[in-house]
């Protein structure tokens, strides 16, 4: 990752956003149930990309839950995968938050673990993909 001033202060932008958008929303009460009906984390990380992919935020959340519990460093690689290659050029702004939040484990930590991949699975579960027509 590139460590120039620019960027460093274009991340804490978009860590700045994060924070003011987190807000103290209940968690889905079925992404437990989702989280429980998957067997291991290659499919609660398939089914979370095909899930942010169609805009199912309950899969999404109960996916990312799953995986923040078994592999946490595999949800925030997989959600910055995920918002490469779905979101992309079509919400930049989203991106470069969940890039922002994946890129510092210690800013997560500040936030918490659970509220920043609610955060990005919610959020991610709302925007439009790159597959999506008009």
């Amino acid at each position: 990752m590139c460590n120039s001033n620019y960027h460093v202060s274009s991340l804490e932008f978009y860590r700045h956003l994060v924070r003011s958008e987190i807000d103290n929303a209940a968690d889905f009460e079925a992404a437990r149930t989702t989280a429980s009906l998957l067997p291991d984390v290659h499919i609660a990380s398939s089914c979370m990309q095909k899930a942010l992919r169609r805009s199912d935020r309950v899969y999404a959340h109960g996916a990312a839950e799953m995986l923040r519990q078994c592999d946490e460093r595999r949800l925030w690689r997989r959600l910055v995968v995920c918002a490469f290659e779905e979101f992309g050029l079509v919400d930049l702004g989203l991106t470069a938050r969940v890039v922002a939040v994946a890129s510092s484990k210690n800013f997560r930590l500040t936030l918490g673990d659970a509220r920043a991949s609610s955060f990005a699975s919610r959020h991610a579960g709302d925007a439009r993909t790159n597959r999506s027509t008009p």
